[in-house]
């Protein structure tokens, strides 16, 4: 057996339209909270990113200085101005 719709009253205008603000003005409170949050993560990883490049280049020199050392001493002589250009 369905409701009579007839038999329900409208819900007044002006609670509907309170209803909508307030949903609207919470929505868009959490949405910003949401988007800074996310920069400030974004912001992170990228820190990261380039800490981590810089570290990786700092172990590339390591191995090829390692290489040099450990290798015949013919081999290294342009090995060690690729490493003076690098740190320049």
């Amino acid at each position: 057996m369905e409701p009579q719709l007839s038999n329900i009253r409208a819900i007044p205008t002006k609670k509907t339209i309170t209803i909508v603000n307030h949903f609207v003005i919470n929505t868009t409170a959490f949405m910003n909270k949401f988007a800074v949050l996310c920069e400030e993560k974004l912001n992170k990883i990228h820190q990261v990113g380039a800490a981590l490049c810089l570290h990786l280049s700092k172990i590339s020199r390591l191995a090829i200085l390692l290489w040099c050392l450990l290798s015949p001493p013919l081999d290294c002589p342009w090995i060690l101005m690729l490493l003076v250009r690098h740190s320049a």
